[in-house]
């Protein structure tokens, strides 16, 4: 199983913390395949990633492949199913829960290396969209995920949405001011013989400079 980030992932779309917008009915929302979800996982001979797993959090899996992305089907204890996409090599995610009951879309939202990114949304049995919160935006005027990755283009010419290009990234406090720091991989083939950790002023983008990185362990 391909995950990214910590296993609050598990439930961070669950429930996450935002103001309550205004209640809204939403058409032809998606909902959870439960028969091919179902049909894979009682089918365990031919299906090699399904799965029936006592986990704290899953109790069942299926994994498979449409085109180019990756999708993954799991049954969550809390009374929800979870589908996850992704692209190969990728290191944004889209997550959606479902009801377990209904099968239909509890909430929905993308992440990057297990960050919050974008809008994300929650919504009733019902389909009403009761909740929704923009990641991108009003954060305290930190540069978002979506500006740090054009920033890291435009300068270095390195595409952080690639799995075989970052480690990870956070915020960190120095002299006072927030830093992003983003620690990519080496890659000798373009002469890049170590990792490297870029630092940035979070707030102005500014390039402040570039550290060696050795993993620990």
């Amino acid at each position: 199983m391909k995950t990214h980030g910590t296993l609050f992932l598990l439930f961070s779309l669950i429930f996450f913390n935002c103001k309550s917008q205004k209640v809204i009915k939403s058409k032809d929302l998606r909902t959870f395949n439960i028969e091919k979800f179902q049909k894979h996982i009682d089918d365990k001979t031919n299906n090699k990633t399904a799965q029936e797993i006592e986990d704290k959090f899953i109790s069942k899996f299926y994994e498979y492949k449409e085109k180019d992305t990756i999708i993954n089907l799991s049954k969550v204890h809390q009374g929800f199913y979870r589908e996850e996409r992704f692209k190969e090599n990728s290191v944004r995610k889209k997550i959606y829960t479902y009801y377990e009951n209904t099968c239909s879309l509890a909430n929905e939202g993308e992440y990057f290396l297990g960050m919050p990114i974008g809008v994300h949304k929650r919504y009733s049995k019902d389909g009403i969209l009761i909740e929704e919160k923009n990641y991108d935006v009003n954060n305290d005027g930190i540069l978002s995920i979506p500006q740090m990755i054009k920033i890291m283009k435009s300068k270095f010419k390195i595409d952080i949405e690639r799995e075989d290009e970052i480690i990870f990234m956070e915020t960190v406090k120095e002299n006072a001011r927030l830093v992003w720091r983003i620690v990519c991989k080496g890659h000798p083939e373009r002469q890049i013989m170590h990792n490297y950790s870029y630092f940035f002023d979070a707030k102005t983008g500014q390039f402040i400079n570039r550290e060696k990185f050795t993993l620990e362990g």
